[in-house]
């Protein structure tokens, strides 16, 4: 990631400094992709009270996806990962396809917010966050300027990610934000 253009009020942390296990495997993403895909962590719930306690859950995050008997991915799945503190943690970043959302990895950003947004909503510090990495992306052609904002239960059956209260109040109210035909759903 090009750290040189990263506006001032986004905090984003490299791989390098959070400890970022090398890759098995990497696959160049097209940009600008289509869509972004929103997440929750679940892992860690909402016990995240520091900024050295989101370097620890993105670590763990790290390790079950490439660790995980079910799993075994070739890194982190997410592109990019935003603690309560509204710390940007780069997981694969703007080139690298992801590995979190099933069919639509080619095509998206994936960016999961650190903790359980089910029955809490996340901090306006993280909502923050979120939307000004969308608009950087946007803003540097990482994302398309008509991209289309969907949660993961948009595009993956058997999912209430990122997190019912969160889906229902907040981010279905986000510009963009898309549902999916029955066609993209996996």
């Amino acid at each position: 990631m090009d750290n040189n253009n990263i506006p001032t009020k986004l905090t984003l942390i490299p791989r390098s400094e959070w400890g970022a296990r090398d890759p098995r495997e990497i696959q160049d993403l097209v940009l600008p992709v289509p869509k972004v895909i929103i997440h929750h962590s679940l892992m860690g719930g909402n016990e995240c009270h520091s900024v050295s306690d989101e370097f620890t859950l993105v670590k763990k995050i790290q390790d079950f996806h490439m660790d995980n008997e079910n799993r075994k991915w070739s890194d982190i799945g997410y592109s990019f990962l935003v603690g309560q503190s509204g710390t940007i943690f780069e997981g694969r970043g703007w080139h690298r396809v992801g590995a979190h959302s099933y069919g639509n990895n080619s095509v998206s950003v994936g960016i999961c917010l650190l903790g359980d947004f089910t029955d809490i909503l996340p901090p306006p510090e993280q909502l923050n966050s979120v939307k000004t990495l969308i608009e950087y992306g946007v803003e540097n052609c990482y994302i398309k300027d008509d991209y289309l904002l969907f949660g993961h239960r948009d595009v993956r059956n058997g999912t209430e990610c990122p997190g019912q209260l969160f889906y229902t109040k907040v981010l279905s109210t986000w510009l963009n934000k898309a549902v999916a035909k029955p066609d993209e759903i996996f």
